[in-house]
């Protein structure tokens, strides 16, 4: 884990702004990822009777 700290502090130990501005970018797409997950799962299949029908009734 020691290449993962050199990767993303600088000398000092401090996050570069860049650094933070990337993992955080990074952080919100695992968030959104996780949340697509749990929609998808959570999905319920269409009904018949749900389904719009655009057919031309001819009024």
């Amino acid at each position: 884990m020691g290449w993962l700290w050199d990767l993303t502090h600088d000398k000092q130990g401090g996050l570069d702004t860049l650094n933070v501005i990337l993992l955080s970018l990074a952080g919100l797409h695992v968030v959104a990822f996780g949340v697509w997950i749990f929609l998808v799962l959570t999905q319920k299949p269409t009904r018949i009777r749900d389904k719009v029908d655009l057919r031309d009734k001819g009024d």
